[in-house]
C-alpha cells in the first residue's frame, strides 16, 4: 500500500516528461514530423533515457509506415509503451498543441506578410534546416537497420522506385516488407543476430 503513491507519482512525472519532450520538439521544429524525430530521439534516448535506442528505432519505423501524422504516431506509440494510455494522451497533446496554435497564427498572419525577398529568404532557410534534420534522422535510422545486404538492396530499390519512377509509397512499403519476409523465411540462418544452430 505504501508503494502505490510513489509509483503513481513516478508515472505522473514520466507522463509530464513525455509531454515536455513532444511539446518542445513540436514547438521548435518546422517541416513536420520527420524533422521532429531527431530532437525527439535525442531527448527520449540520450537525455532522459525513457526508451532504448532499439525501441526508438521501432517507433520511428512504425510511425513512418502506418497511416497518419508521423509525429503523432510516434507520440502515441512511445507514450503508451513508457507510461500506458495516460502517457500516450499527454505525448499526443504535447505534439498537437503547438501545431494547432502555430497553424491558427499562420492563418491569421499569412495574408499580412509582404511578398518581400526577406520573407522568401526566411522560408527558404527554414526548408534547408528541415531538410538537414530529415537527413540526419535518415542517417541515424540507416545505421541501425541497414545491417544486412538484403536490407541494403531493398532500401536502394525502394529509393529508386519512389525518387525516380514516382511509384506510390504504399506498394513500395508492402513490397519491401514482403521481400524481406520471404527471404528470411527461406534463409532464416542469415538473419542478423541469429545464433548458429538456432531453429
Amino acid at each position: 500500500m505504501d508503494r502505490q503513491p510513489n509509483r503513481d507519482a513516478s508515472r505522473g512525472r514520466v507522463c509530464l516528461r513525455l509531454f515536455q519532450v513532444f511539446f518542445l520538439a513540436s514547438s521548435l521544429t518546422f517541416a513536420g514530423g520527420l524533422a521532429m524525430l531527431p530532437l525527439i530521439r535525442r531527448d527520449l534516448v540520450e537525455r532522459f533515457r525513457l526508451v532504448s535506442d532499439d525501441d526508438m528505432t521501432e517507433a520511428v519505423t512504425l510511425s513512418q509506415t502506418l497511416p497518419g501524422i508521423i509525429a503523432l504516431n510516434c507520440a502515441l506509440y512511445v507514450g503508451k509503451r513508457v507510461a500506458g494510455w495516460p502517457g500516450a494522451l499527454l505525448a499526443a497533446l504535447g505534439t498537437l498543441l503547438p501545431a494547432v496554435a502555430a497553424m491558427l497564427a499562420a492563418v491569421a498572419l499569412v495574408s499580412r506578410l509582404p511578398d518581400a525577398p526577406w520573407v522568401r529568404g526566411l522560408l527558404q532557410g527554414l526548408r534547408v534546416a528541415a531538410a538537414a534534420l530529415i537527413l540526419s534522422m535518415a542517417v541515424q535510422l540507416g545505421r541501425k537497420v541497414l545491417v544486412h545486404p538484403v536490407f541494403l538492396g531493398v532500401a536502394a530499390l525502394a529509393f529508386v522506385l519512389v525518387a525516380f519512377f514516382g511509384v506510390s509509397v504504399l506498394p513500395v512499403v508492402l513490397g519491401s516488407g514482403l521481400a524481406s519476409l520471404l527471404y528470411f523465411r527461406f534463409r532464416p540462418r542469415s538473419f542478423p543476430g541469429r545464433k548458429s544452430g538456432e531453429a
